[in-house]
């Protein structure tokens, strides 16, 4: 479960002879965000030394009694290699640390990377207090780090939330403060563009107008698993949209892929159901609407959400735009009467004027605005293009056709288009 570093600090450390003080940090590598060391704050113990324990040492967590449990006893701590207060870490400190415990060095596990979960962050000039090999930080350094977005500053950092299984950093708490709302947001490092360490600033791939929407950060519900697995598939979908839009990437994908997905408010990141499927227009151009079936929570009702409140449509998730945009299909029938549901389109045939079959409609494909780009193929008749790309292009359809009959497409257009779903 994600858990904050500042609720941390209150936490009891327990060695196996007891008790020995509380976390004042947390250190984390720049280039992943795995968290290396737990900081301790020892009182007049140890006094000028700075105590790192590895989460490898971490035996268990008690959240409810507010306990971190060592498998150390406190003359392991005693005697462990001197390390000044508030000076680096050097890779030479290090080694002789994981020397004294008997850890597993972390280090074996990074010697070939296959790539890095989040992009690498701009290098600074190396100081006298820091070596071009150390990429060590503590959270209580850029606790206070200000937020950059690419249009403008949104706010600075007051907390972040770790995965207590893998001991990684996976958001930052933004406080928005007169920037923005006043409200606390999560950002995540994969959304991070760079990085300026002297000048105590992350930039993120971001405008403001994208962290303005986004849904304020709740920390009282956090130990809920059910809000934890919203808010993160809401923040996941969210600003993948948001990316993708700002920096004109267009998806696409298969109609069938939302299906199962979780429907997301984007004015508080709760999930309101699940996609069971969508309606098309008659001309089958755009989605028109998100059916929601009639199971769970919508009893034995059938339920659907129209395009106008939709605000994107992806493959992890389908975000809306509040809790209040759910209306009864037969509400819905007696003015929209035209709609077609997917599954009702498929298996219709796909032919020429002239008579000839292509194909059978096996899908729609869609992109994240709800726009239909085509259809692909379940079975296919002719050789050449088509066959190899088992799809035609909307814009390449002559004919809709009646409710049973075929659709028609000019074979010429079809086979030059480059849509494809192989």
């Amino acid at each position: 479960m994600l858990r904050s570093v500042e609720n941390l600090k209150e936490y009891k450390i327990q060695a196996i002879d007891g008790e020995i003080g509380k976390v004042a940090a947390l250190f984390f590598d720049d280039r992943q965000w795995h968290i290396r060391y737990l900081v301790l704050d020892v009182g007049n113990w140890l006094l000028g030394r700075q105590v790192l324990i590895a989460p490898t040492a971490v035996t268990h967590i008690d959240y409810k009694n507010k306990n971190l449990y060592l498998s150390l006893t406190k003359a392991q701590i005693e005697d462990s290699p001197d390390v000044a207060q508030d000076a680096p870490v050097s890779c030479t400190i290090e080694q002789t640390l994981y020397n004294h415990y008997q850890w597993r060095p972390y280090w074996n596990d990074m010697a070939a990377p296959i790539a890095p979960a989040i992009p690498l962050i701009d290098a600074e000039p190396v100081d006298d207090k820091r070596d071009a090999t150390n990429h060590l930080r503590s959270t209580g350094e850029v606790t206070g780090y200000h937020i950059q977005a690419n249009d403008g500053e949104i706010g600075h950092v007051t907390d972040f939330l770790f995965d207590d299984k893998e001991w990684r950093i996976r958001h930052l708490v933004v406080d928005t403060g007169t920037w923005l709302s006043g409200d606390k947001v999560l950002l995540a490092p994969p959304w991070i563009e760079r990085i300026h360490w002297a000048g105590k600033s992350v930039h993120f791939a971001l405008s403001q107008d994208s962290v303005r929407h986004s849904p304020p950060f709740d920390p009282t519900l956090l130990n809920r698993p059910k809000y934890e697995n919203e808010m993160l598939n809401h923040y996941q979908a969210w600003f993948s949209y948001l990316l993708q839009q700002e920096q004109g990437e267009t998806n696409m994908f298969l109609g069938k892929d939302i299906i199962g997905n979780p429907v997301i408010t984007v004015s508080n990141g709760r999930s309101i159901g699940n996609a069971k499927d969508i309606y098309l227009t008659e001309d089958c151009k755009t989605v028109a609407g998100i059916y929601l079936g009639t199971e769970g929570l919508f009893s034995r009702q059938s339920y659907l959400i129209k395009s106008e409140d939709v605000v994107t449509i992806g493959e992890d998730a389908v975000l809306v735009k509040h809790g209040e945009v759910i209306h009864e299909e037969g509400e819905v029938a007696a003015t929209e009467n035209k709609w077609l549901r997917r599954d009702e389109l498929q298996g219709r045939p796909i032919d020429t004027p002239g008579g000839t079959k292509v194909g059978k409609v096996g899908d729609v494909i869609i992109n994240i605005d709800g726009d239909v780009l085509g259809f692909s193929l379940s079975q296919v008749y002719v050789d050449g293009p088509i066959a190899d790309n088992r799809a035609v292009a909307l814009h390449t359809v002559q004919d809709m056709g009646h409710e049973d009959g075929a659709i028609t497409v000019d074979l010429k257009q079809a086979e030059k288009q480059e849509l494809s779903v192989v």
